[in-house]
């Protein structure tokens, strides 16, 4: 995947494996699961998918500290369960739809909307400039 090797990781620490679409639930293997559940809720409204997924995802471990992490695994975990539901969504729909409802996971294991963690006070800015 191009957009995780131009972040500076490797493609393999931040790839995940290919989703599997189920009946209904969401199984999600990865130590962020709040912020895969938040994008797979609203992805799933937005395409009107009603089943399930089983997603597997990997990260380099080193939460908050700038590196795009949040952004390089969203961004992977949407591609592929757009493409395991038949791709209803364009690349550029999935990166509105990502940055429309950014989140960061607390130090409970709840999600922060992008404008309470800074994120989405630059979106918002940087939106008037496109």
């Amino acid at each position: 995947m191009r957009e995780a090797a131009e972040s500076g990781l490797p493609s393999s620490a931040t790839a995940p494996q290919r989703p599997s679409c189920t009946k209904k639930g969401i199984e999600i293997d990865y130590n962020r699961a709040a912020i895969i559940e938040n994008f797979v809720a609203v992805f799933s409204k937005a395409v009107g998918y009603t089943g399930g997924f089983k997603i597997k995802a990997a990260d380099h471990q080193k939460k908050h500290v700038g590196l795009g992490s949040t952004s390089t695994v969203m961004m992977a975990v949407a591609t592929a369960i757009n493409e395991a539901v038949g791709a209803p969504l364009t690349n550029a729909e999935l990166r509105r739809l990502i940055g429309h409802n950014y989140v960061e996971e607390t130090a409970d294991g709840k999600i922060a909307f992008g404008f309470e963690t800074g994120v989405g006070r630059l979106r918002a800015r940087t939106a008037a400039w496109q």
